[in-house]
């Protein structure tokens, strides 16, 4: 799952280089910032032509991170039996 994880950050840094947030809420290592973009990234980006790809990413990452890994059953796509 931390290659899921990784690659969805990365991503995620792609889309929000472009857009009107402040410096430090760009950590997507602290799930505070995930939690403050998931509230407010709409204010100054709406309009934005990445927005609703982006809040799409950001509320993906934001529902496996809150799940402990035990309950997560899939590893990069692929079911573990």
């Amino acid at each position: 799952m931390n290659d899921w994880v990784n690659i969805a950050k990365a991503n995620l840094t792609r889309l929000l280089t472009p857009m009107d947030i402040p410096a430090m809420r760009r950590d997507l290592d602290k799930p505070e910032n995930i939690h403050w973009l998931i509230r407010n990234l709409g204010i100054n980006n709406s309009s934005h032509e990445d927005y609703r790809e982006t809040m799409t990413k950001l509320l993906s990452l934001n529902g496996i991170l809150a799940r402990p890994s035990a309950e997560v059953p899939f590893t990069l796509g692929r079911n573990k039996q």
